[in-house]
């Protein structure tokens, strides 16, 4: 059926492993798009909890409709950032992962050392590599040649991850830095004006009492003479 006037399309997606992309696409193409967050959709808890596309898109078109008919506590509505601000946070997600990576090569060393009856071994220390060979066993012996080989590729891939986190901190700092710098003339400026209007409430003239007093006395005495 042809429409002889234009139609606003509108549609909704839950916030997932997808991003905000399609979100981005939707709205420059002229769709008027929600993204959703899927915690917020409202279900029926005393129904079973079925889970298929047919009923998931049942579901959201429901909290759509309403949502449209000004229900806005049906869900929660996303906000999609910018791919500037989304490029933003890249940094601070990914030391995230490579801290908790740091984390599990630390612990899978101190683990091997551990079952050869070794506790005081801290792969963290700038000597690791020198420290290795002199590791003794529990019985005094040197470490079987398989379990210190594994160490060492846990050692080569713990490096690796330093490296990274160094990189990427590196990299934070000098935009903090860079940051702080383009704060500074500002900061100037705004003294300088305070400044400024200091000076001008101090340079504004200043009626006292008496002068005060005497121009209402001469303003009297030209009533008067008027009169």
């Amino acid at each position: 059926m042809a429409l002889n006037r234009p139609v606003e399309v509108v549609s909704c997606y839950e916030a997932g492993y997808d991003g905000f992309w399609l979100h981005r696409l939707l709205e420059a193409h002229g769709v008027c798009n929600y993204v959703i967050d899927p915690a917020s959709v409202q279900v029926d808890r005393r129904a079973r909890r079925v889970k298929t596309d047919k009923v998931d898109v049942g579901r959201l078109l429901r909290s759509l409709l309403a949502y449209l008919r000004g229900e806005p506590k049906v869900w929660s509505v996303v906000r999609a950032p910018s791919i500037a601000e989304e490029d933003d946070r890249r940094l601070h997600r990914e030391r995230d992962r490579l801290i908790n990576e740091r984390v599990q090569h630390v612990n899978r060393i101190k683990g091997l050392c551990a079952v050869h009856g070794i506790y005081d071994y801290e792969p963290l220390r700038p000597n690791r590599l020198a420290r290795l060979e002199q590791l003794r066993a529990a019985d005094s012996q040197e470490l079987p040649p398989r379990v210190k080989a594994e160490i060492v590729r846990e050692l080569q891939r713990l490096e690796l991850v330093l490296n990274m986190i160094k990189t990427i901190e590196a990299e934070r700092d000098a935009i903090v830095s860079a940051g702080k710098s383009s704060m500074q003339p500002m900061r100037r400026r705004s003294r300088i004006s305070s400044g400024s209007r200091a000076s001008d409430r101090r340079s504004e003239p200043h009626w006292s009492a008496k002068s005060s007093t005497g121009s209402s006395t001469i303003a009297n005495s030209l009533g008067a003479m008027s009169g």
